[in-house]
């Protein structure tokens, strides 16, 4: 265990074996996960948020995944969840190591999809658990191999834990609204290997292999443009970009606080 200071707040980072699971399977119903009881992946640290409140009773019936937006590590995301001013989080984030960092326990509810809907159900941060996915989201930039892994476990896990059906599985863009606000998970996330893979886990058998897409020579992740479009300020790309408003601060910096003219390019940040 260590202690550390971020954005002013005191953190306590605590190196875990693995996810505490219910010692029960609940017994499957009609469109309920059927499953072999499924091994809890590591979680490397636990490092808390204070954005989260409380479910209300709601059980866990879906899972979100998302991408970063920025070059930054799981922890680092972490740390920038930390921030009150932030008012994001997630469960989970998972680096491009396949590390896991636990955010807000599973019981409680995290600030990870904004206004969204989810087969005709609004308020999805009641029933669902984010998880972010260390990625600068541009298309480009890969998933390693190590890290598909661990959001399949990990999806595995929840799945198993929470009799969610892998059809309640989804990436944050089909469910923010308004439709087409958000791009995360980006097109190059192979979410059809999360869910075959994730299924043969709760089938009891092997994970199929996985091949990451190959990067472009001349690839450089750090260069990351946004088109402006009428009625964009800072603090909706914030929010469109880093799910906190607050990052508009950041996006403004980068861009020396210019007036924001459609069709023009500016600069998003890649770093928090």
């Amino acid at each position: 265990m260590r202690l550390t200071t971020w954005l002013g707040v005191a953190t306590t980072v605590v190196i875990l074996g693995a996810c505490g699971a219910p010692s029960a399977i609940r017994t499957p119903g009609v469109g309920a996960v059927r499953a072999q009881s499924v091994q809890p992946p590591v979680i490397s640290a636990q490092i808390l948020s204070p954005n989260f409140d409380d479910r209300k009773g709601s059980p866990v019936t879906a899972i979100v995944l998302h991408h970063t937006a920025v070059l930054s590590t799981a922890e680092q995301t972490a740390r920038f969840f930390q921030d009150p001013k932030v008012k994001v989080s997630s469960h989970y984030v998972v680096d491009r190591t396949g590390e896991i960092v636990r955010c807000v326990p599973d019981a409680q509810r995290a600030w990870h999809a904004g206004v969204s809907s989810f087969d005709g159900q609004g308020d999805v941060n009641t029933y669902s658990v984010g998880i972010e996915i260390s990625n600068v989201g541009d298309g480009v930039e890969p998933y390693p191999s190590a890290q598909v892994k661990s959001v399949v476990r990990l999806v595995a896990w929840l799945a198993s834990t929470y009799q969610v059906p892998l059809t309640r599985v989804a990436r944050h863009r089909d469910i923010a609204l308004p439709a087409g606000r958000k791009k995360d998970t980006s097109d190059n996330f192979d979410e059809a290997y999360v869910l075959k893979a994730a299924q043969a886990i709760l089938d009891g058998q092997n994970m199929p292999a996985y091949h990451p897409k190959p990067v472009p020579d001349g690839y450089d992740p750090t260069v990351q443009v946004h088109t402006v479009r009428p009625g964009d300020t800072y603090e909706s790309l914030g929010d469109d970009f880093y799910d906190s408003p607050a990052m508009g601060a950041a996006i403004a910096r980068e861009n020396d606080h210019r007036k924001l003219v459609p069709g023009t390019l500016i600069a998003l940040p890649v770093t928090y």
